[in-house]
């Protein structure tokens, strides 16, 4: 048995009918609760969970909904939205654990190309 594959956690993001529904799927995924995930705090695991579930939200109903509508899910403003896609990009592009995580949420999306101010 695969150590991160949660029992009754496998299912497709496309399935989710509602930013409230993804949200609450990370949490589960993440062993938090919804109001510990949206505390404002700079603990890394709260904010790995807190950005994932955004860019899962994002890539999930951006054709649907504003980025702007979707920050306030989380009470940010839609350039914290879009900074949460690209840093959840880069680590699931670098980060093997964290792909293998987070693997079921992103598979059939493409991640936005977005230009990095370095």
């Amino acid at each position: 048995m695969n150590a991160y594959i949660i029992p009754g956690m496998d299912r497709p993001p496309q399935e989710f009918k509602s930013p409230e529904e993804a949200i609450d799927y990370v949490c589960k995924l993440f062993a938090m609760s919804r109001e510990q995930m949206l505390r404002r705090t700079r603990k890394r695991e709260i904010i790995e969970a807190r950005q994932t579930a955004m860019a899962l939200v994002m890539l999930r109903f951006q054709e649907k909904t504003s980025h702007r509508i979707l920050a306030e899910e989380f009470g940010y403003d839609r350039t914290t939205l879009i900074n949460a896609v690209k840093t959840i990009s880069d680590i699931y592009t670098t980060d093997k654990k964290y792909r293998q995580l987070t693997r079921h949420l992103f598979a059939g999306y493409e991640w936005p190309q977005y230009k990095r101010n370095i």
